[in-house]
């Protein structure tokens, strides 16, 4: 038989039935493990030992030995684990690292007739694992199944294809990959058949060494089995897959698939020892096909449960070859379900589903189906009821209703179905956002999951009289009969055409697309379904919490029905329950409540809250393509907004979310105030990790579905808000390794860098930067650092980072020239020097402070001598403007109220105003009005006129002396002490061209402001100007004479 079953990943989560009859769960660092004949416990639970972390239960695999639990556990990076027994740890544990090459990894771990296990990698390779155990110590040692390589190796096996020739294309070429195994036991050796996507292998493996027995080609042994088939067409085969192998002492089953250009067909092929075709079986199911449906229907496996018993599955279907039968029987499973895994319990079938847990398959009678009538009664569709339905000439919901009851009736129905669908889609308006047809679905939709259960006679009459029992075992079955109900309604709409003409239907307070309705109906009956097998567990903490929902919901009691029967009937309303729950809690935790007491009433609301949101949440990501939620159109996309949410992700006063950050609060406050409350934050770690998916399964639908930027923007807020106030108590009581998972998981990145913070872990640290690098973690961590003033920290980057850095330091200039600096871009940080000089409005001394920098990274650039010069010329303009306010006179600072230590920087305008204006500086001199004249030359000629400027301060120097009081026998002595006349003389000195820098007597006579005053009519000033003009011209006359000599 095989030697393991399928397994199935879902939310983090793998599962996998062994052939020891184990049920293998992983999820996260945790291996849980159930035996299938007493699944109601645990037989044990397990820490993954240490490896990269990507363990799935595909790389796990159990086998007995006595009383012996023996575990393997692989890690896709070759490390071996094996576990004695799990059920006592401690007797022996050891660890192998399998020699891996290049980019081999391991696929799978199978298990044995013998002691031995067997792992697949993923270039075909298998390793033989043979495990010891002494006392307490336990051995390993591998080897890896080594095909012989002498010249005449491969004449003693069986090519068929050499014989035959290949008759039609050959199987998919998938890389010599291995698709299954299994073994069975003999006296001298074990028996192994490897089933690879090319060929089929046989391997006694013992002690004294292993030997490949016979080889055949997988693609000419369908061949063969095609070709027994009665109606055989093997001229119109286009492809060949082998799918599963499974031995027995009698024979061995190969399970296969051929394809045509439209169809694909399944049958069991049967081999001798010699890996010979006896016999082939169809499954006489064929059906069309598209590539992006290939990989689900090449997905199936097989099950042995007797000699003459085979089941194959897939994730939606089961096969069951019974008896040498010539047919296979075939059973689909709801659309809303999912198999995760199966295996066989004895010789029964048995399955892990996502929606019913572990089940085992027997032979049933189909349901009657029952729908409610107008009047709110329940009846079964009889022939009589569909006839009245077919013939109803009513609104467009009786309409529907019936077009629905006569499809439910016979699959004979389909083209009159189809006939009447079209006729009605025919006489509605197109193009429109909410129609009559919405309200129609969703009607019929809510009718439908709010149904009274027909087959409880206490619906109809009953004298029962305790409200508050919880004694009705139907609950159960009526829910699920919901959900079978309510999935053929979804697939009727689907066939129908009508969920292709579905707009948008208000419920409640949100504006929701018709098909996210339909969705979340099917998530309320889940979590209902998930609710009440909770309640059997936990009935206490549950039968109040309904009995406050039943009250706030003021539901009309009926005779002999208990409040159970009422809350579960409204399926509409299953989120009630939350609330109650969370107010019921908060009842139960009063200060004198001790810790196990505590730990036993939040544990209890976990698992119920968990349990309920996890069905809705898996069954939206793996059911929702169905609906088409995922492939709107964008007209009605367009129409999405913050409210068009799912019930999982409310917000405001009873919203889910808001209710789960309460019992969050709930839980954190009371394990705040216990001395051992640290459980009581553990036990929520799953109801806060399917509390997150939440946010990211809404994210992702908005983004896929181009929701509005404001209304993503909000919900990615709120995600932020929520994922800090979830993780964050773990984080405060030191349960870091938990606070990791979740912050890595869902991208709190805040949370990740201040774990490594606080550790002192750079190469933590690192690796969230490599594993994280398209999310953003680098320029996160820069954020960081510069919200907690961690600037050492921010600049001191390993190279590696530089360009990350180099982009994130341009939103802060004052910072980035460092950068520059450190790795010597020296022409980028005299760039950013001198912007920040430049827009410096704050303190002189600063702006002194970045020029200088400026100037010196210039001097380090090899930027070339012309540029290098004018950007001097530059800089050293802007210091001289400094230098020059440096030395305006105190009394000047203390007249405009400004202080010598935190001086601003002042403009050339503003500079010359203060050294030249007579109400600032009273008393200035010649070097003042030298300065400001000396200053014009800094002045910016698009904003000012400089010419007018000049003679502004010349005009203010003139107007400094009383020309009227120089008088007395030497005229030309007096005017030399005037301001004028003493500036002219200091720029003499300097050696300034005077005929350029001094004015013309007639543009200084003109000025509007010696006009003003009154000097240019007074004649004793015109004399007294005009002769100190023309001594001006002898002396500069006089000078270049001499300059010449």
């Amino acid at each position: 038989m095989s030697s393991s079953h399928g397994a199935c990943c879902i939310l983090g989560v793998s599962c996998r039935c062994c052939e020891a009859g184990f049920l293998c769960v992983v999820a996260a660092s945790k291996l849980l493990l159930w035996h299938l004949e007493e699944a109601e416990t645990t037989t044990g639970c397990l820490v993954l030992p240490l490896t990269d972390g990507k363990t799935t239960a595909e790389l796990v695999d159990v086998s007995v030995s006595g009383s012996a639990v023996n575990v393997l556990v692989a890690s896709p990076t070759g490390l071996i684990h094996y576990i004695a027994n799990a059920n006592h740890t401690h007797h022996g544990t050891a660890t192998v690292q399998l020699p891996l090459v290049d980019n081999q990894l391991i696929t799978r771990v199978s298990t044995g007739k013998r002691s031995d296990f067997y792992v697949n990698t993923s270039d075909g390779a298998i390793y033989v694992i043979s495990c010891s155990s002494h006392g307490h110590q336990s051995g390993l040692d591998y080897r890896q199944l080594q095909q012989s390589q002498s010249i005449l190796a491969g004449i003693g096996r069986r090519f068929s294809s050499l014989l035959f020739g290949g008759g039609v294309a050959q199987e998919q070429q998938y890389g010599g990959s291995v698709l299954c195994l299994s073994t069975i036991l003999c006296p001298e050796c074990e028996l192994l058949y490897v089933l690879m996507d090319r060929t089929i292998e046989l391997w006694e493996i013992s002690d004294s060494g292993d030997k490949l027995a016979c080889q055949t080609s997988a693609s000419v042994a369908i061949q063969d089995g095609v070709r027994l088939m009665p109606d055989s067409q093997l001229s119109e085969v286009t492809q060949l897959y082998p799918l599963s192998i499974l031995a027995f002492n009698a024979g061995v089953f190969l399970l296969a698939a051929y394809s045509t250009q439209s169809h694909i067909a399944y049958m069991l092929i049967e081999l001798n020892d010699t890996l010979t075709v006896q016999g082939a079986v169809s499954a006489h199911c064929r059906q069309k096909y598209s590539p992006a449906e290939m990989s689900d229907l090449l997905s199936y496996k097989l099950v042995g449960l007797s000699e003459n018993e085979v089941v194959s599955y897939n994730q939606h279907t089961i096969w069951s070859q019974l008896d040498s039968s010539p047919l296979i029987d075939r059973l689909q499973i709801g659309i809303s379900d999912n198999i995760l895994a199966a295996g066989a319990s004895g010789d029964q079938f048995v399955l892990l589903s996502q929606v019913h847990g572990m089940l085992a398959v027997v032979e049933k009678p189909q349901p009657e189906l029952y729908v409610t009538t107008d009047h709110g009664h329940t009846q079964p569709l009889s022939p009589a009821k569909r006839k009245k339905s077919v013939e109803s000439t009513g609104s467009l919901g009786e309409q529907l209703r019936s077009i629905f009851v006569r499809h439910c009736h016979s699959e004979e129905n389909m083209d009159e179905c189809l006939m009447m669908s079209n006729e009605l889609l025919a006489s509605l308006p197109l193009d429109v956002i909410s129609s009559e047809l919405d309200h129609a679905v969703f009607d019929l939709s809510l009718q439908l999951i709010n149904d009274s259960p027909n087959s409880d006679p206490r619906w109809a009459e009953h004298n029962a009289s305790d409200l508050l029992a919880s004694s009705s075992v139907i609950i159960l079955d009526s829910l699920q009969s919901k959900l079978q109900a309510h999935s053929i309604l979804v697939q009727f709409l689907c066939d129908m055409g009508f969920i292709s003409r579905l707009g948008m239907v208000r419920v409640d307070e949100r504006q929701l697309a018709t098909v996210f309705a339909l969705c979340e109906h099917q998530e309320k009956l889940l979590a209902a379904i998930s609710l009440r097998k909770q309640h059997t567990l936990n009935p206490l903490v549950i039968d109040s919490a309904i009995r406050r929902s039943v009250y706030l919901q003021a539901e009309t009691t009926h005779s002999g029905l208990t409040a159970i029967d009422l809350f579960y009937k409204e399926v509409s309303s299953v989120e009630d329950i939350i609330g109650s729950l969370v107010n019921e809690e908060e009842c139960l935790l009063t200060p004198d409540c001790s810790n196990e007491e505590s730990l036993e009433i939040v544990e209890s609301v976990n698992r119920t809250l968990e349990s309920m949101l996890s069905s809705a949440i898996q069954h939206r990501q793996a059911q929702s393509h169905v609906l088409g939620v995922d492939s709107l159109s964008q007209q009605l996309a367009s129409h999405l907004n913050a409210e068009s949410c799912y019930w999982t992700d409310t917000d405001g006063a009873g919203g889910v979310r808001t209710l789960l950050m309460k019992h969050l609060n709930l839980v954190v406050d009371k394990a705040d105030a216990l001395p051992n409350g640290i459980q009581l934050l553990q036990s929520l770690t799953g109801l806060i990790d399917v509390f997150l998916n939440t946010f990211a399964l809404q994210l992702d639908m908005q983004s896929t579905l181009g929701f509005q930027d404001s209304a993503t923007e909000e919900t990615r807020q709120r995600f932020a808000q929520c994922r800090s106030m979830a993780i964050k108590p773990f984080v405060v009581h030191g349960l870091s390794e938990i606070a990791a998972v979740l912050s890595e998981r869902y991208h709190d990145f805040a949370t990740l860098i201040q774990l490594c913070e606080s550790d002192g872990d750079e190469e933590r640290l690192k690796t969230y930067a490599e594993q994280f690098d398209a999310e953003g973690f680098v320029q996160f961590l820069f954020k960081y650092y510069m919200d907690q003033g961690e600037l050492g920290k921010l600049l001191c980057q390993p190279s590696s980072r530089h360009v990350a850095l180099t982009e994130f330091l341009k939103m802060h200039p004052h910072l980035s020239w460092l950068h520059h600096i450190a790795t010597r871009s020296f022409r980028e940080a005299h760039e950013v020097l001198t912007d920040l000089a430049v827009n410096e409005s704050e303190e002189l001394r600063r702006k002194k402070t970045l020029l200088s920098l400026s100037k010196l990274s210039l001097l380090a650039s090899d930027e070339s001598n012309q540029e290098q010069e004018q950007e001097l010329y530059r800089l050293n303009s802007e210091l001289e403007i400094v230098l020059h306010q440096e030395q305006l006179p105190s009394d000047v600072l203390q007249a405009v109220d400004i202080d010598p230590e935190k001086q601003p920087p002042l403009t050339v305008e503003e500079l010359i105003e203060f050294y030249t204006s007579p109400k600032v500086n009273p008393s200035a001199n010649e070097y003042d009005f030298k300065k400001a004249l000396d200053l014009v030359t800094y002045a910016d000629e698009k904003e000012v006129d400089l010419d007018k400027l000049m003679l502004l301060i010349w005009c203010r120097a003139v107007l400094r002396d009383s020309w009227s009081e120089l008088e007395g026998v030497e005229p030309a002595a007096s005017i030399r002490r005037t301001i004028f006349f003493r500036i002219i003389e200091v720029a003499f000195n300097e050696g300034v061209d005077l005929f350029e820098f001094v004015p013309s007597i007639e543009s200084l006579i003109g000025c509007d402001e010696l006009k003003t005053s009154g000097l240019t009519d007074d004649k004793h000033f015109l004399y007294l100007l005009k002769m100190g003009y023309e001594q001006l011209e002898l002396e500069q006359s006089h000078s270049s004479s001499q300059t010449a000599n």
